[in-house]
């Protein structure tokens, strides 16, 4: 598989979330973006995320999240996620409502990553101008 073009982005600090379980995959993802887009008030300011990874009994587990410092309305519902600093490789999804499928297609390539790190999950990073930044995290160094 070619792995030209992909990029390298560094989470410097590792990140807090709060997140809100998909409900099921993928067809309750958006019900989970708009679950934790209300406990944040939607706060234009806020950053969302999306963590998936397979699960041997449930298939795959999705959770929308956002970092904790822009939860206004806490839940018990809500699970705590951290995204661990280290290096991510990713690439960017442009108009992703309008791309959605595309989402899949890039993690399919970045999960055959020869550098990934197992214990690693897939990671969109919702950013401004509908930009969904597809990550995962290669292994730290000291693994190798």
């Amino acid at each position: 598989m070619d792995f030209k073009g992909l990029n390298t982005y560094t989470v410097n600090q590792a990140i807090h979330l709060k997140c809100v379980e998909a409900k099921t995959f993928p067809e309750g993802i958006s019900e989970a973006h708009a679950q934790i887009r209300k406990l944040c008030d939607y706060n234009e300011a806020a950053i969302y995320y999306g963590i998936s990874h397979p699960d041997k009994n449930k298939g795959i587990i999705y959770m929308a999240g956002a970092d904790e410092k822009y939860i206004s309305k806490p839940e018990k519902n809500t699970i705590s996620k951290i995204i661990p600093a280290g290096d991510y490789i990713y690439t960017d999804v442009n108009n992703y409502s309008e791309n959605l499928l595309k989402i899949g297609q890039v993690f399919d390539r970045l999960t055959h990553h020869p550098d990934i790190d197992p214990e690693g999950f897939c990671l969109e990073w919702y950013l401004p101008d509908t930009i969904c930044r597809c990550m995962i995290r290669l292994k730290p160094l000291n693994s190798y």
